[in-house]
């Protein structure tokens, strides 16, 4: 593969895992939530 390929790939590829990351932690966050509120009531 060329430097430009190999570059463009770890850019997409980087973008793409981010991304699901990002959502996987926001959803994390979002259960810790729901199970914080049933504690409390």
């Amino acid at each position: 593969m060329t430097p430009i390929a190999t570059t463009m790939m770890v850019l997409i590829c980087g973008l793409v895992w981010g991304g699901f990351v990002l959502l996987l932690f926001r959803a994390i966050k979002q259960e810790k939530r729901k199970t914080d509120g049933q504690r409390k009531s």
